[in-house]
C-alpha cells in the first residue's frame, strides 16, 4: 500500500553554524596545509557520530572555495579537488557520493540541494543550481574520450570536457548520466 509523505528537506529550516565551528576551520586553515587537512578528513570520513560530522564539515570549511552553513557531510564521501568547489546553504550530500572535481575547475552546488546516497559528479566543471533534488546513485559525467586519434589506447587520446549541470528545482533519477559530448 502506498502512502503520501511530506517533503523533509526542502522544508528543513537551519541555523548558521556555530561561531566555534567557524573558528576551528579558521584555525585548521592557518594550522595545516591543503593536503594535510585532506589527510585528516580521512580519518573523520566514515564516521556517524556528531563529533564526525562535525570535523567532516569543519575541514570542507577549511578547504573548499565557498562553505554555507547547515550543511550535511554523510559518513563515506569523497572529494577530490574539494578547493574548487563552492558548496551552498543547506546542502546535504548523502553517505558514499564522490565529488570528482579537478585542479582547473569548478564546482558549483547550490543551496537547500539534496544529493542522495551513493552519487558520483564528475565536477571538472560542474553548476548544480538551488533547490535541486539528486537521486540516490544519479551520475554526472561531464567529459568523454574524443576517439581520436583512433591507433592509440582510449586512456591516451585527448577528452572532451563539457559544462554541465542542474537547474533549479528538477528531480534526477537514479543511474542517470548526463552532460556526455
Amino acid at each position: 500500500m502506498s502512502r503520501i509523505v511530506s517533503a523533509t528537506h526542502g522544508q528543513r529550516q537551519f541555523d548558521p553554524d556555530p561561531d566555534f565551528e567557524i573558528g576551528l576551520s579558521q584555525h585548521l586553515q592557518q594550522a595545516y596545509t591543503r593536503e594535510q587537512l585532506l589527510s585528516l578528513y580521512h580519518r573523520f570520513a566514515t564516521g556517524e557520530d556528531i563529533f564526525d560530522q562535525l570535523l567532516r564539515r569543519a575541514i570542507w570549511r577549511a578547504v573548499a572555495r565557498r562553505f554555507g552553513h547547515g550543511v550535511h557531510i554523510g559518513a563515506g564521501v569523497g572529494v577530490r579537488h574539494l578547493e574548487t568547489c563552492e558548496i551552498g546553504d543547506g546542502v546535504f550530500i548523502g553517505t558514499q557520493t564522490y565529488i570528482q572535481g579537478r585542479f582547473d575547475g569548478t564546482c558549483i552546488i547550490g543551496d537547500r540541494t539534496w544529493i542522495g546516497p551513493q552519487s558520483y559528479f564528475d565536477a571538472r566543471d560542474l553548476i548544480i543550481e538551488a533547490d535541486v533534488g539528486w537521486g540516490p546513485g544519479a551520475k554526472v559525467l561531464g567529459s568523454h574520450h574524443t576517439g581520436h586519434p583512433i591507433d592509440v589506447p582510449i586512456i591516451r587520446p585527448i577528452w572532451r570536457s563539457s559544462p554541465c549541470g542542474s537547474r533549479r528545482g528538477p528531480i534526477l533519477a537514479p543511474l542517470r548520466c548526463c552532460c556526455r559530448g
